[in-house]
């Protein structure tokens, strides 16, 4: 069973060491880099794109992101 928050299916890729880079226009703090791991799943004949943080005390949950539709 698959952890809360965690996308399942077969890996088709997958990076260490991928960095994004965090910005909040809503308070003074300084720019941060947070280290994360890439992954490319297929799944039910969708492809996902999914970085999950290494450090598992941050929430992930707010980090957005966006995709272009290939419809």
């Amino acid at each position: 069973m698959a952890a809360a928050g965690v996308v399942s299916g077969k890996i088709i890729y997958e990076q260490e060491g991928v960095y994004i880079h965090s910005s909040c226009g809503k308070t003074n703090d300084q720019d941060s880099l947070i280290s994360g791991i890439l992954r490319v799943l297929e799944k039910d004949a969708e492809v996902i794109v999914d970085w999950r943080p290494l450090d598992d005390a941050l929430d992930s949950s707010s980090i957005l992101y966006a995709r272009k539709d290939s419809s």
